[in-house]
């Protein structure tokens, strides 16, 4: 079945709609528009924006669509079905809509207007209509005999809780975590790199080995130890899409708009090679803390449907309450013992 995902792109309008288009991701019959020409589509939706005088702030939203590669869906029929879900959630709206075939895997791209172009208003949507969205390609999926794929409550727990155990010893300058480690150097790579070459080669100079192809899926991160992970793990571990190869490559995009726009980019954050993530050295700490607070959720929320409880049971909330008390005492615990520390290192 198809997944559906919001990218928090930030390439500018003419920048994204040049991306999702190009002739080496996808070719002119698997690019279509919803209320608008695919041909014209930039002019078409600034100019919706200038009617309404609504040229600042967001200028676009970016979702993903992909296609599990056992449904052997063809290219066409993908563009169709990506048609399809953006008419159903998207009406009032111009939506580009480009069909990708370039990492065996079909993906479709919707670049949406964040304006209106019945009546102005601004494209925004809480989560709970994100999971409607999300709901909406489900039916349309099963209706087309796609490929349902559930996950494992049971193999999810005990991965998920032994992850967690060894992050947080590594936050508490107990032990370390290779993700932890991964995670931070790939982030700062990122911040310092304008293209594939640039990235490899500064996460090279911190002792990884990194396997990059085109025509692969994943990209694998070897550390200096020579434990290998994949940029998936990262994108599921610390909940963040720039960790996906898209997202990846959204980055290092955006750095090269950024370099032209300006002339001038500032110095990204670099670790010294080989540098490992050091909770006393008080690099990190809010990434560390994000971390730890995503997974203790996730982990909560695993545990429930292991034992085949609801996510939320209007009526009683009780252990739900308590269920948040323990996780915020344990997030509290954390806490102070990190204050405790730096104040020691102070002295």
């Amino acid at each position: 079945m198809a997944v559906i995902k919001a990218v928090n792109s930030k390439s500018s309008l003419d920048g994204i709609i040049k991306y999702v288009t190009r002739e080496e991701k996808t070719e002119e019959r698997l690019i279509t528009g919803k209320d608008c020409s695919p041909s014209n589509v930039l002019e078409e939706m600034k100019t919706t924006k200038e009617i309404f005088n609504k040229i600042t702030g967001r200028q676009y939203k970016h979702f993903i669509q992909s296609f599990d590669p056992n449904d052997n869906l063809d290219y066409m029929k993908a563009n169709k079905i990506g048609l399809e879900w953006a008419e159903k959630n998207f009406k009032g709206f111009e939506v580009l809509i480009s069909t990708h075939k370039d990492k065996g895997h079909i993906h479709n791209h919707f670049v949406v207007n964040s304006v209106s172009f019945e009546d102005g208003r601004k494209l925004r949507y809480s989560n709970k209509e994100l999971q409607n969205f999300k709901n909406v390609n489900d039916r349309i999926c099963e209706r087309e005999g796609l490929n349902i794929v559930r996950e494992s409550s049971k193999d999810i727990t005990s991965f998920n809780q032994n992850k967690y155990k060894v992050m947080e010893k590594a936050f508490k300058g107990i032990g370390e975590s290779y993700l932890l480690n991964t995670g931070f150097e790939v982030s700062n790579s990122l911040k310092v790199s304008k293209t594939k070459e640039e990235f490899i080669k500064s996460m090279e100079e911190k002792g990884y080995k990194v396997n990059w192809k085109d025509t692969k899926k994943y990209i694998t991160f070897t550390t200096p130890e020579g434990k290998k992970i994949r940029n998936s793990n990262l994108q599921k571990t610390f909940k963040k899409d720039k960790f996906t190869k898209e997202g990846i490559e959204n980055e290092l995009r955006y750095n090269r708009e950024k370099e032209r726009e300006s002339n001038f980019r500032e110095p990204g954050i670099s670790k010294t090679p080989g540098d490992k993530f050091n909770a006393k050295d008080g690099i990190g700490e809010q990434f560390v803390e994000r971390v730890l607070g995503s997974i203790t959720r996730e982990i909560a929320g695993i545990e429930a449907r292991a034992k085949g409880e609801p996510r939320e049971n209007k009526g009683d909330t009780r252990s739900g309450n308590r269920e948040d008390k323990r996780i915020k005492d344990k997030q509290r615990t954390i806490e102070r013992e990190h204050r405790g520390r730096n104040r020691d290192l102070d002295r």
